[in-house]
């Protein structure tokens, strides 16, 4: 207990921190997800404009 009260700032840093770094990883992920929900969706239109054509 005497730990954490006497190093609360570096405990409070650390975790703002870490959540900085799982919302990054987030973002990322979200980012990613979009790309390859965007890359399948316009690569099946391609490939229905090339069955009409």
């Amino acid at each position: 207990m005497q730990y954490i009260i006497k190093h609360h700032k570096k405990i409070k840093d650390f975790e703002n921190k870490y959540m900085a770094c799982l919302n990054k990883m987030k973002s990322l992920e979200c980012q990613k997800g979009e790309m390859i929900a965007d890359y399948i969706i316009n690569g099946v239109e391609k490939e229905d404009d090339l069955c009409l054509s």
